[in-house]
């Protein structure tokens, strides 16, 4: 669960059906949570809530579920499972980040395990993540004029 995108998505929500938009985000923190076995966290479905409700539980979940301390190495699998990839979608981007592409901070030993620290994961998921587009406007069809 990429919670650091939910806060974003949090922050992005349209004003007209925030409340909406918001309890989605709740009920999909509260899905994740109930099939991982985080019983704590699990929340019955809401129609609606406020930003501020939803900042603290996803406070809340991200308390719960972090895995490692900021200075400890993680291992490839639990830095997929925070950034909401599969280890073989982060493998690939290793692959391109060794092939001098731009792509993600990782340490590895020779043919050792790849290992990465939080921030380099926050920093990839930040430098990764887009701005959603402004609808446009709508402009009504000028009216051709008639044949002469």
């Amino acid at each position: 669960m990429n919670f650091q995108k939910l806060l974003r998505d949090l922050e992005q929500a349209p004003d007209d059906v925030a409340d909406e938009y918001v309890a989605g985000i709740v009920n999909q923190v509260s899905e994740w949570a109930a099939a991982n076995g985080h019983a704590a966290l699990v929340r019955e479905w809401t129609p609606a809530a406020t930003r501020l409700e939803a900042r603290r539980y996803l406070a809340e979940a991200i308390a719960a579920t972090k895995t490692a301390p900021n200075d400890e190495l993680l291992t490839l699998d639990q830095a997929a499972d925070i950034l909401g990839y599969s280890a073989s979608g982060l493998r690939k981007i290793i692959t391109q980040t060794k092939a001098g592409k731009p792509g993600i901070q990782f340490s590895q030993i020779g043919n050792g395990p790849i290992k990465f620290k939080r921030e380099w994961l926050d920093e990839f998921a930040v430098a990764n993540s887009t701005m959603p587009r402004q609808p446009r406007p709508r402009v009504e069809p000028q009216h051709l004029k008639p044949p002469r």
